[in-house]
Formats: C-alpha cells, structure tokens, sequence
C-alpha cells in the first residue's frame, strides 16, 4: 500500500462523534495531581506536549 492509498484509507475510514475536551487535567509544577505542567508537557514523560483540545477546560463554540 502507498502513502497516498493508506491517507486515503484513514481519512475514509475515520470521524468523530464527541468532541473530546477536557480530558487532560493541567496542575502545578509540584502537584502529584494532573498529567499536565503549565507549559503542556505531560508529567514524568521527556518531551511530550499535549497541543489538543483535551487540555480546554471548556468547550468552544461558534455563533452563525
């Protein structure tokens, strides 16, 4: 399978029916609570940052 068959499979074959906010507590540095450090890094993990709506604490919306 190429690149451009296996993109085309995933976007085909992927949606969403939730928008998931909310999921990824932020809490201070020295907090034992939480998965998130103020600046988004994830907890005890080198160089993982969360930049996805699961860190929102609430969910956005839009107006026609």
């Amino acid at each position: 399978m190429t690149d451009k068959e296996l993109e085309d499979y995933i976007r085909r074959r992927t949606g969403t029916i939730h928008h998931m906010v909310g999921t990824a507590r932020m809490s201070s540095w020295d907090s034992k609570e939480g998965v998130l450090n103020p600046d988004l890094t994830v907890k005890g993990v080198h160089g993982l940052r969360v930049i996805d709506a699961s860190i929102f604490v609430r969910i956005p919306r839009a107006r026609s």
